[in-house]
């Protein structure tokens, strides 16, 4: 089964390869995925594995917080892509993400989602109508690859 699961993954990174080089997908949207759902499966094994030694892990899942990562971010060019997109700029202020973290470590919380009304939304509608939710994200992508051409 190993062998067969690596196969697949292989032809699809492949073909993921050559969708990118003919501009057919958005760079690194796959890897940035990939690291953030790794992550939350890490942490979701780990508190139940340091539950009995009294180690609390508070899982946290923020929505958009207005920070310079766009602005740094680089294109698949490798230039700086120096725009700060409007989902970013609309999110929530840092000071004001630090304090609903602390005060869930504080109150030892599990988990955590920060973020308004829509993405919770959005989170509700990926379990009851993955349909609906897979239609939003494709035209989202191919919003967000027609706004990246435009800056490069």
């Amino acid at each position: 089964m190993r062998r067969t699961v690596w196969n697949v993954a292989r032809k699809v990174f492949n073909r993921a390869a050559e969708m990118r080089d003919q501009e057919e997908t958005e760079v690194n949207a796959r890897a940035h995925a990939a690291s953030k759902h790794a992550t939350q499966a890490f942490f979701d094994s780990l508190l139940a594995e340091v539950a009995q030694y009294d180690v609390h892990v508070c899982i946290v899942s923020p929505g958009y917080i207005r920070t310079n990562l766009s602005m740094n971010a680089l294109t698949g060019t490798g230039a700086v892509y120096g725009v700060m997109d409007e989902t970013t700029a609309t999110g929530m202020a840092p000071e004001d993400v630090a304090d609903i973290v602390v005060e869930a470590v504080v109150n030892k919380r599990t988990d955590v989602v920060i973020a308004g009304f829509i993405p919770r939304l959005v989170l509700l509608m990926r379990v009851l109508t993955p349909w609906l939710y897979f239609a939003i994200m494709k035209g989202r992508a191919k919003r967000l690859r027609l706004q990246q051409r435009r800056v490069q």
